[in-house]
């Protein structure tokens, strides 16, 4: 079987249906160590969503009593960056 493909002459010559399937590339497989990456995160992501709720019902109530100034700080910016390392926006 001939084509004609801009100018140039291609011939193609047919396979039989299956005559590719022993040759085509294994499937890519999991490393050990992808998995205990995977199984981490996951765990990670577990652990930070049971602390979540807790987190920010500590933080209300902190902020609602004004607890920065108990503690010595005139502002809320300065008790977080100072004992949290983070921004007062964080």
């Amino acid at each position: 079987m001939a084509t004609s493909v801009g100018g140039c002459r291609q011939t193609l010559i047919p396979h039989p249906a299956g005559a590719f399937l022993g040759t085509q590339p294994p499937l890519p497989t999991r490393s050990s160590s992808a998995t205990r990456l995977d199984t981490t995160a996951r765990q990670l992501r577990t652990a930070l969503l049971s602390l979540s709720l807790p987190l920010a019902s500590a933080a209300r109530a902190f902020t609602r009593c004004r607890g920065w100034k108990e503690l010595g700080y005139a502002r809320l910016s300065d008790h977080a960056r100072e004992r949290l390392d983070r921004s007062a926006r964080w």
